[in-house]
Parts: C-alpha cells; sequence; structure tokens
C-alpha cells in the first residue's frame, strides 16, 4: 500500500527566474559630458545593485567608461535597441541652476528626483578605469606636465593663443619639466612636445597617462575632469571586463591631479568641482568683475569695471554661452576673456600650486 503524504500537498513546479530589472542611461556629448555623469551613475548602482545598466554614448567615447564596474554594458547611440525598465537621459543644462552649480552634482540630483539613484558618495568628481597596462610608465625622478589647448566643441571662445602656449611651454623645458601634449590628432600642435595627440589606443590609455602626471595645464575641455578623477586600475577576467562584485578587482591608482585650468567664458563652479586639485586662472581673478557683476543675462559687463583688460578688450563676465543658443556662437569680443590671460599670470599659478606640493611631501 502507497504511503500517504505528509499533508506537504501536491508539488508545485518551480517559479520562473524574476527577471532582471534594466535601466538605461543616457548621454549623447562630448566626452567631458559623460564624465560628468559619473557621480550619479555610482550612486544608480548603489541603488539597483542588481540592476543591469546599460549606458548609450556616442561610439568614439565607449571605451572612456568600458571598465566601469557600475555599467553592465555600452551601447553606442544609434545603433542599440533596447527595451529597458527605466531611462534617464542626462541634460544638467535643463536642471534648477545650472550655470552656477557644479555640473556632477546637477546631475545626480536628476538622477535622484527620477527616483534612481541612492545616496551620493564622498565626491561628485569622477572616477575613471583603465585596464593595467594602460597606466604609463614613467621614471621616478621625472616631472611629467600634460598640455592641453583645444577643445572639438569650444573653438570659437575656449582657445588660448598658439605663441602664449610655446612660450610658457619653453618656461616648463627651462624648469626641468617633460612636457607631453595630448589630445586629438588634428589638434594644433605646440612646439617642444612629446605628441601623443592621438596616440593611445583609447580613452583607457589616455587615463593611464594623467595616472603618472605630476602636473596639468588645459582649457575647459574633457581633459581638466580626467585630471579632476579618482583613478582606478580593473583587473579583467578572462579578456573580458565583468561587473565587479563589492569592488572584487578594482584598484586604486591615484587621485586628482594637480591643474591649471585656463578659463575664460565659463562660470568656473559649473566645471570644477569644489574638492579638487585645480587653480582657475582667469582674467577675472585680477579685476573681480565676475563676483561683483549681478547681470542675469551674461553679457558682457564693462561699465562699473576700471580694469586695463576690460577697457583695452572689452572683457566681461563668463557668459557660459555654449547652453545658450543651438550653435556655438562667434565672440563678439574676439575670444578676449581667454586672451587677456597672460603667460606670467599661468606660470604664477604654475609655481604656487607645485611649490605647494613640495611643502607636503
Amino acid at each position: 500500500m502507497a504511503k500517504k503524504g505528509r499533508g506537504r500537498g501536491p508539488r508545485r513546479s518551480p517559479r520562473p527566474p524574476k527577471k532582471q530589472h534594466e535601466i538605461m542611461l543616457y548621454r549623447a556629448g562630448f566626452l567631458g559630458d559623460i564624465l560628468l555623469t559619473n557621480a550619479a551613475v555610482r550612486a544608480i548602482r548603489r541603488r539597483n545593485p542588481r540592476s543591469a545598466i546599460v549606458y548609450q554614448c556616442w561610439p568614439q567615447y565607449d571605451s572612456a567608461i568600458a571598465a566601469d564596474p557600475h555599467i553592465t554594458g555600452v551601447a553606442r547611440v544609434g545603433s542599440y535597441k533596447y527595451e529597458a525598465d527605466k531611462l534617464l537621459d542626462f541634460r544638467h543644462e535643463l536642471q534648477p541652476n545650472w550655470d552656477t552649480e557644479y555640473w556632477g552634482k546637477l546631475l545626480y540630483e536628476q538622477a535622484k528626483d527620477a527616483g534612481l539613484a541612492g545616496r551620493p558618495d564622498e565626491t561628485y568628481r569622477p572616477h575613471v578605469y583603465m585596464l593595467p597596462d594602460s597606466v604609463a610608465d614613467k621614471a621616478d625622478d621625472t616631472r611629467l606636465c600634460i598640455v592641453h589647448g583645444w577643445s572639438q566643441n569650444g573653438q570659437n571662445w575656449r582657445m588660448w593663443s598658439h605663441e602664449k602656449w610655446n612660450e610658457l611651454i619653453l618656461r616648463l623645458r627651462q624648469d626641468g619639466w617633460v612636457v607631453v601634449q595630448v589630445g586629438g590628432d588634428d589638434d594644433p600642435l605646440f612646439e617642444e612636445v612629446y605628441d601623443l595627440r592621438g596616440r593611445t589606443h583609447d580613452l583607457m590609455d589616455l587615463y593611464g597617462i594623467f595616472a603618472v602626471a605630476d602636473l596639468v595645464v588645459c582649457i575647459d575641455s574633457a581633459m581638466q575632469h580626467i585630471s579632476g578623477a579618482e583613478k582606478f586600475i580593473r583587473q579583467p577576467e578572462a579578456g573580458k571586463l565583468p561587473i565587479a562584485a563589492k569592488g572584487d578587482g578594482i584598484q586604486w591608482v591615484c587621485g586628482a591631479n594637480k591643474t591649471i585650468l585656463l578659463n575664460g567664458p565659463m562660470n568656473p563652479a559649473c566645471i570644477v568641482a569644489p574638492d579638487s586639485a585645480t587653480t582657475v586662472v582667469s582674467c577675472y581673478d585680477h579685476c573681480g568683475n565676475y563676483e561683483e557683476c549681478d547681470c542675469d543675462d551674461f553679457v558682457a559687463c564693462i561699465d562699473e569695471c576700471e580694469c586695463d583688460c576690460h577697457d583695452e578688450h572689452r572683457v566681461g563676465r563668463p557668459c557660459n554661452h555654449s547652453f545658450g543658443t543651438e550653435e556655438l556662437p562667434i565672440c563678439e569680443w574676439g575670444n578676449a576673456c581667454m586672451q587677456s590671460i597672460t603667460v606670467n599670470m599661468v606660470w604664477e599659478a604654475i609655481c604656487k600650486t607645485t611649490e605647494e606640493a613640495a611643502m607636503a611631501l
């Protein structure tokens, strides 16, 4: 006779596996725009530890985030069909106070308002991740300075003169610095530099140069965001980049580089994190007009300033005008805010920054 069951009832079929929650992050912009979203990405992963997070960006920048352990995958804009449970289109320019607050913080707040982000970590600065063989070699006694003077989306108004760059590089070399120029292969080449324009295999190799640099001198571009980032190595597994579990395979390399930022048209509070190691050099440093001006429409304000640079070049308040129109305008003042920055101003900032760094050792 068959034994009766013990009240367990009929066996049920096993439950189907729970569908993985999917989040799509989207940023169709330049490299600096992508890096500024990183604090938000970290906070999104913190709140959604088991979700698949896919980041869509322009194809030339996919290697910038390929090793990021917070991202499941990278998709190229326009070539990926994805049915995500949630989609976040990062846009700092749509946030309140976009013209006065650090954009990394605003992008985190956008993700938080969308219900995707958990608490922020200790900084809103980017984290960048590279492979072990991406880190450049450098002799211990070498003082390495990276220079970058060209912006893909700011040719009209972020540029410092080629002649001033060459004069500054000459001073650096005379002071014992090894000067490396990074950027695109079609960027104008400065004199007497080690030319690494367009010669890195991918953006992780570019991170690896910054990981060994002692100083960075640049204009407002993605390079100053890389310079200000926390830098990590991620160990590959079987030739792939898997999702790291609780930081497995992640090694911190270095923090923010000592950076001299040549800034003209932008409000530095928007593009420089409060806890960065960046010294901003601009014509406003010695005339003070920006802090005193209460102009709301970012029109150059020169009436109240008696500074020579204003009288000669008609320099006013930072205009942030790259986001004020659909197309980048030609500066009606002849890019005067940048051209009013002298070589001596930049050199003094370099000397002060390196002396402070030496004293801290």
